[in-house]
C-alpha cells in the first residue's frame, strides 16, 4: 500500500475541492486532483495524496463503494489507471493546467 489513492467513478460534478472534502475526514489530504483532458472534458477518476499510508487505508475502507450522486465509487492503492497510464502519468494529467 502507499499513500496514494485512484478513485473511480467519480460524478461528473467532482471537483478537486469536492474530492479533498470527500477524503479529509480519514486524515491530511496533501493533495486532491480530478482527472481533465481540458477544463471541460470530463473524466471519472481522479488521485489523492494522503499524508501517510495509515490515513490511505483509512479512507479506502470507508470510501470504497460508497455511493454518490447514485454511483458507488471504487477507491485503490494498487490499481493502474485506465487508458494504460502509468499512476504517475495519470495524476501529472490530473493536476496539470490545460
Amino acid at each position: 500500500m502507499n499513500n496514494i489513492l485512484f478513485i473511480d467513478s467519480l460524478p461528473r460534478e467532482m471537483s478537486n475541492a469536492k474530492l479533498i472534502a470527500l477524503c479529509a475526514p480519514f486524515g491530511s489530504v496533501l493533495v486532491a486532483a480530478v482527472a481533465r483532458r481540458a477544463a471541460t472534458d470530463y473524466l471519472p477518476f481522479g488521485f489523492v495524496s494522503m499524508q501517510s499510508e495509515a490515513e490511505a487505508m483509512n479512507a479506502q475502507t470507508h470510501l470504497n463503494g460508497c455511493v454518490i450522486d447514485g454511483n458507488p465509487i471504487r477507491v485503490d492503492s494498487r490499481i493502474s489507471p485506465p487508458f494504460g497510464w502509468t499512476r504517475e502519468q495519470a495524476a501529472l494529467q490530473a493536476i496539470s493546467p490545460t
